[in-house]
Order: structure tokens, then sequence, then C-alpha cells
């Protein structure tokens, strides 16, 4: 219906992938059935699954556990679904080839933790293990201006000028970096100290990487 034919619409598949720059992924059918040729990675399938969930009904559908459609009762195969906290899909392959495969979402916080399995012999309790790993090991956390030399700033006759950093964005790291994160503070000499307009950046940097910058401003002065 879409292109034609399931040839031209395999065509369209793997052109979308090309552009998504899927470099693993070659598509040969339209169902995902084992067939010469037709390659992926668990690479291509996290950023196949991303980019899927942005879409308010397909994530809908693959966190519904079953439902009932023109009479049919359908059952969702994703066994991690009303089990494991906070999992709310993806989607779950079985062919001779590939063996079981999952990619398995998991959604806690406003966050979500993405696995995938493949080739496995107990993609559940492979997927389980992967995602209780991912819990325990990292963390996400926002940062905040140190409350030490780094927030003041000082002006003209020597006035000091109490500085306020705009709220980050979480970070995603390992757990044992976290000590690691180092603030770096950057002031604009030309920008007056006033509430009016940043006067500099906040930067966190981990091992000569800056991770995030948030602007600087005044929030209170002499």
């Amino acid at each position: 219906h879409i292109a034609g034919s399931e040839a031209d619409f395999v065509a369209l598949m793997n052109a979308e992938a090309a552009r998504m720059g899927l470099s693993a992924t070659h598509f040969v059918n339209a169902h995902g059935l084992d067939a010469a040729g037709m390659t992926s990675s668990a690479a291509d399938l996290l950023v196949m699954a991303r980019a899927a969930l942005e879409y308010p009904v397909f994530a809908e559908i693959v966190a519904t556990r079953s439902q009932q459609i023109a009479g049919h009762d359908l059952t969702n195969t994703n066994e991690l679904l009303g089990v494991y906290p906070g999992a709310d899909g993806v989607k779950t392959g079985t062919t001779d080839e590939a063996g079981e495969c999952l990619v398995a979402s998991v959604s806690r916080g406003g966050h979500r933790i993405i696995a995938v399995v493949l080739g496995s012999a107990d993609r559940y309790a492979d997927a389980r293990a992967l995602l209780d790993f991912a819990e325990a090991g990292w963390r996400w956390d926002s940062v905040a201006l140190p409350d030490n030399a780094l927030a003041w700033a000082e002006g003209d006759a020597g006035h000091l000028y109490r500085l306020r950093a705009a709220a980050s964005s979480a970070i995603f790291l390992p757990v044992w970096q976290w000590p690691l994160l180092q603030p770096i503070r950057r002031l604009d000499a030309a920008a007056p100290l006033t509430g009016a307009s940043p006067v500099g950046a906040l930067e966190w940097a981990l091992a000569g990487q800056i991770v995030a910058t948030v602007p600087l401003g005044i929030l209170d002065g002499p």
C-alpha cells in the first residue's frame, strides 16, 4: 500500500536505515524472518528503538500487555511487562538464525534505559542482568554551582557578587565517575556584573571532556 510492492517498501526501509546511519543494518524483506543478507546489530536496534519510541502511539502499543481487537485477544510476548518495574517495551524476536532477541525498555523517574539482547538462550534473564547493572552502576543527576569560592565574583572596588547557575539537564554517568566530575568557572571579563544577562558559564568536565555547560548569572551583589 505504501510503496506499491514489498520490494519497493524494503528499498524505502534501507534508505531510511542509511539516513539514520545504521551501518550494520540491511533489510531483505518487510517481515523480519531469516533471509540471506538480512543483518542488523545491537547498536542499530537501539537507535531504531529510540526513534520509534518518539511516536506516542507506538510507545503505547509496545507498553500494552494485552488487548482485545475485533474479537481477538492479543497478548504481548514481552514477558517483562507488568513484572519488571518500569518495563514499557519494546519488542521480542525469535528466528532459527537469530535465536532469542529482545529490545527491552524501562522507564523510571522520567528517564529510560534500553537494553538489547541478541542470540540469547534466555533473553529475559539476560535483559534483567543488563537492566539491573544499569540501575546499580549508573546514575542520572543534575549538577549545581558549588557553595564555595566559585560561587563569587569580584567586581569593581573589590565588591563581591554572588553567582547563580541555571539548572542543568540530568547527566548520565557511571556511579564511580561522579566523584571525578570537576566544575570549571569561566567568566566573561567584558560582561557587566548585573542580573540582566549571563556573565559566564559553568562547565563540568570529566577526564578532559566537557559533559555539561550552563550559563552563569548574578544572584546578588553589594
